[in-house]
């Protein structure tokens, strides 16, 4: 359901907001290409949008995906990036 969600969606804005939840999802799944796949578009909407916040979420879920692929569970090492990403985007420019 969520890829279909995801696949009919193309206003930007709002895929910024469905693109988390899919990563999460396909790294649940262990789906990590697509999951990669996911967090370099919004990897590249956060650019395009300037928005730093969303670029710490494309962060964290880049590196969720990078534990999963080297065959970390899903769990390890996730609060320090998230930690590590929100402190980024907070810094004064």
């Amino acid at each position: 359901m969520i890829q279909r969600v995801v696949d009919e969606e193309d206003v930007a804005v709002v895929r910024c907001r469905l693109l988390p939840a899919y990563i999460d999802i396909m790294l649940a799944a262990d789906n990590v290409p697509a999951a990669h796949d996911a967090a370099g578009e919004l990897s590249l909407l956060a650019e395009q949008f300037g928005a730093r916040m969303l670029q710490a979420t494309a962060d964290y879920f880049r590196r969720r995906r990078r534990a999963r692929g080297r065959g970390r569970a899903g769990g390890v090492r996730v609060a320090p990036p998230l930690v590590e990403s929100v402190a980024a985007a907070r810094r004064p420019v």
